[in-house]
Parts: C-alpha cells; sequence; structure tokens
C-alpha cells in the first residue's frame, strides 16, 4: 500500500478482479445457452453475440490492466471463480476460461453460429 492510499499495481489487480468477475458472468450465459442446445442457440443469437463481445472487450481490459502488474505479483493474484463463491490464482482462472471458451466456440461452430 502506498503512503497515501492504493499504489498502482493495487489498483490494476483490483480492476483485474472486477473484470474477471464480468467475464465469469458472461461465460454463465455461454455454457446455459449451449447446455439448452442448438435450437435455443440459433433463435438467441442476440443475446449470444453480446456475451461473446462483453467477454472480448473485457479479455482487453485485463490484458491492458495485467501489463502494468509485475508477472510475479501477477501469478499470485487470486480471482473469483465461476461459482461467486472460491477463489483461485488468476493463472489458473485464465486457464479454465480458455478451455472453456474454445470447447463452447467448438459447439457453436458445429452447429453453424
Amino acid at each position: 500500500m502506498g503512503l497515501f492510499g492504493k499504489s498502482d499495481v493495487e489498483r490494476h489487480i483490483e480492476a483485474i478482479q472486477q473484470e474477471v468477475i464480468a467475464v465469469n458472468s458472461f461465460m454463465k450465459i455461454l455454457m446455459s445457452a449451449v447446455e439448452k442446445g442448438e435450437y435455443y442457440c440459433k433463435s438467441h443469437r442476440s443475446e449470444i453475440g453480446n456475451a461473446l463481445n462483453g467477454i472480448t472487450s473485457r479479455f482487453n481490459n485485463i490484458k491492458s490492466h495485467a501489463n502494468c502488474v509485475p508477472e510475479q505479483k501477477l501469478s499470485m493474484v487470486q480471482v473469483a471463480w465461476g461459482d461467486g463463491v472460491s477463489t483461485n490464482n488468476f493463472m489458473m482462472w485464465g486457464m479454465l476460461i480458455d478451455t472453456g471458451m474454445n470447447e463452447i466456440a467448438e459447439q457453436l461452430t458445429n452447429w453453424g453460429m
């Protein structure tokens, strides 16, 4: 902590943690849509598109903030897990989200979306 409040690094970490929460919300929307099936997804394209755009936007924000945090410190940052209750480190969260996005993208592609 800085002498007069939070350091720049601490502010960037907090911003990352907030963006992660938003990405988790968008991921829940996408996972729920995929679970409901092809017909649901095709009839809710705009909702799916909005979630995908939201994730892209949030990832860009996360990347921008992450560039301002030393890598060693970034690897120890705790972020909200998808369940909204537990936490885990940022790097583990990133791997999980990457895997989830690949699975969702593959399924949507199989359905011609």
